[in-house]
C-alpha cells in the first residue's frame, strides 16, 4: 500500500513557490512544526526529543511510516540494498523538495529558527527566499550557506531581530549561495536598527560577490551605519533600479546624488525616509527651505540637463531617478507638488509616501512624441514585473495630456485613497511569480509591501 501511494505521488508536479507571508495562527504553526518533525527529522532524533519531553507523541510512529515509505520506494527502484531494511541500520533519508525554488516566510514570527532551518535544508534549489520579520538565528544562515546547490537571486533579511551583523556579513561574503544575489533587502528602521557594524558593512560593500558582480537590481541598506565616505567604496552598479537609504540621519544628499550620478545612473526609486535629518533636512527647516534643498542637492542635478546659456540638444540627463520615498514630515513641507510642475506627492493606502516625477516612466517607443528618451534598461520596465520588451523606452518630459502622466496625477490627487498594490520599493518579495523585490503585490500582501513605513 505504501509503495502504491508513493508511486502515485511521483506523478504529481513539483511545487515551485510557497508564500507563507503573515501566517502566525496556532493552527499553522503547530501544523508546520508537526510536518517538520514527522517528515524532515530523522526518526531517532524525533524519538529522543519525544522521550525528553516525557510524552508518547504519536508523531514518532508517523515518522516510522515516513521511513517505511522511503525504504519501499528506494527498494523498488534498486537504490537501496535489501540489508538496509534491517533495524540495525537506519534507512531513513531526508526528503528533498528539489522543485521548490521560491519560499517566503515573511512575518512567520511563531516559527522557531530550528524549524525554519530544517525546512530550508530540504530545498536544495532555492532562488528566492524571504526571511524578513522572522526569528531566524545565525545558525539558519550557516545552514543555508552550507548547501552546495543553492544559488539565490533574491534574499530578504529585513528586521530579522536575532541575526547578528557578523552572521549576515559572513554569509554574504563567503557563502556560494549568496554570490548570485541581485535583490538584497537588509532593511531596518527606528524600531529595529540594522545589526551591521561599520566594519561589517564596509566588508560587505567591498568584498561580497553580489556587490562585486555589479548585477544588483534592488538594494535596501536602510538604518545601516552608512556614511558619505563609505559610498565612495561602493562598486559601480549599472543594473540597480531600486535603492533603500532610509533611517540614516547623517547621510548627505550630495554624496547620495554623486553615487547615483557616477555609479548607479539607472536607479529610478530612492528611499530617504527619516534620512539626512542631521545634515541637509533637519526638522526645523521651513517648508521653502526643505523644498529648495531637496531640489537643488538631489532632484535637479540628477533629472535636469546641465544649464547652458547656449542651447545644447545633445545635453544628457545623468540619472533615471523619478521616485523619492520621503517621511511624512518632509512630504507635508513639500505640499502636494513642492512648487514643481512635474513632481507630485503620491501616498499609499498606509503611512508610506513618495515624491514622484509624473512626467517619467516606461512607455512604448512609438508613443513618445515630443519627449526625451534614454536607452532602454535591461530588466523589468515597471514595478508590476512585466517582461522586458525592446519596444519599451524610459521617457521623461511627458505632455500634460499623456495618459501615463494623468494616471500618476490621479494617484496624487487621491491622497492615499488607493489600492493596496500602489507603491514603489517593495518591502515584500513576490515569490509566487518570481519577480523578486520588484514585483507588484496584490490584495492583503500589498499592505506588507507598500503600506507601512516601519
Amino acid at each position: 500500500m505504501h509503495l502504491e501511494e508513493w508511486n502515485r505521488r511521483e506523478t504529481f508536479e513539483c511545487i515551485e513557490a510557497i508564500d507563507f507571508t503573515g501566517c502566525v495562527s496556532r493552527v499553522f504553526s503547530e501544523s508546520l512544526q508537526a510536518f517538520v518533525d514527522d517528515w524532515l527529522t530523522e526518526p531517532t532524533e524525533t524519538s529522543v526529543s519525544g522521550e525528553q519531553n516525557g510524552g508518547d507523541d504519536d508523531r514518532r510512529g508517523r515518522s516510522r511510516d515516513v521511513r517505511d515509505i522511503t525504504v519501499a520506494h528506494e527498494l523498488a527502484h534498486g537504490e537501496l540494498p535489501a540489508h538496509h531494511v534491517d533495524g540495525s541500520t537506519s534507512a531513513w533519508q531526508k526528503p528533498m523538495f528539489s522543485g521548490l525554488k521560491r519560499l517566503s516566510l515573511r512575518g512567520c514570527v511563531t516559527l522557531s529558527s530550528d524549524t525554519i532551518a530544517r525546512l530550508i535544508s530540504c530545498c536544495p534549489n532555492l532562488t528566492h527566499l524571504d526571511l524578513s520579520f522572522t526569528r531566524v538565528a545565525p545558525s539558519t544562515l550557516e545552514t543555508l550557506g552550507s548547501m552546495p546547490t543553492v544559488r539565490l537571486e533574491a534574499l530578504s533579511l529585513a528586521r530579522s531581530t536575532r541575526l547578528s551583523g557578523e552572521s549576515i556579513r559572513d554569509f554574504l561574503v563567503e557563502a556560494p549561495a549568496a554570490a548570485t544575489i541581485v535583490d538584497l533587502n537588509l532593511f531596518g528602521d527606528a524600531t529595529y536598527i540594522s545589526p551591521l557594524s561599520a566594519l561589517d558593512l564596509e566588508s560587505i560593500i567591498t568584498t561580497a560577490p553580489c556587490f562585486r558582480s555589479k548585477q544588483l537590481r534592488y538594494l535596501d541598506l536602510s538604518s545601516a551605519p552608512l556614511t558619505s565616505d563609505m559610498l565612495d567604496l561602493v562598486p559601480a552598479q549599472p543594473h540597480l533600479r531600486s535603492l533603500g537609504f532610509s533611517f540614516i540621519p547623517f547621510l548627505e544628499l550630495d554624496a547620495t546624488a554623486a553615487l547615483l550620478r557616477d555609479k548607479a545612473p539607472n536607479v529610478e526609486i530612492l528611499t530617504l525616509t527619516a534620512s539626512s535629518t542631521r545634515v541637509d533636512l533637519p526638522p526645523n527647516l521651513s517648508a521653502l527651505q526643505t523644498t529648495m534643498v531637496l531640489h537643488q542637492k538631489l532632484i535637479n542635478p540628477l533629472t535636469m540637463a546641465p544649464f547652458s546659456i547656449i542651447p545644447r540638444p545633445d545635453a544628457k540627463i545623468v540619472s533615471r531617478l523619478r521616485i523619492l520615498e520621503l517621511s511624512e514630515t518632509v512630504r507635508k513641507a513639500l505640499g502636494p507638488t513642492g512648487g514643481s510642475r512635474d513632481w507630485k506627492v503620491v501616498k499609499s493606502k498606509g503611512g508610506r509616501g513618495w515624491y514622484v516625477d509624473v512626467s517619467a516612466g516606461w512607455l512604448d517607443k512609438n508613443d513618445h512624441a515630443d519627449t526625451r528618451t534614454c536607452r532602454p534598461l535591461v530588466g523589468s520596465p515597471e514595478v508590476d514585473g512585466s517582461n522586458p520588451d525592446d519596444t519599451l523606452v524610459y521617457t521623461r518630459g511627458l505632455s500634460q495630456d499623456h495618459p501615463w502622466r494623468q494616471y500618476l496625477s490621479s494617484l496624487a490627487d487621491a491622497a492615499g485613497k488607493v489600492g493596496s498594490a500602489v507603491g514603489w520599493h517593495s518591502r515584500k518579495m513576490e515569490v509566487v511569480h518570481g519577480h523578486g523585490m520588484l514585483g507588484r503585490e496584490e490584495g492583503l500582501y500589498g499592505a506588507g509591501a507598500f503600506a507601512f513605513e516601519g
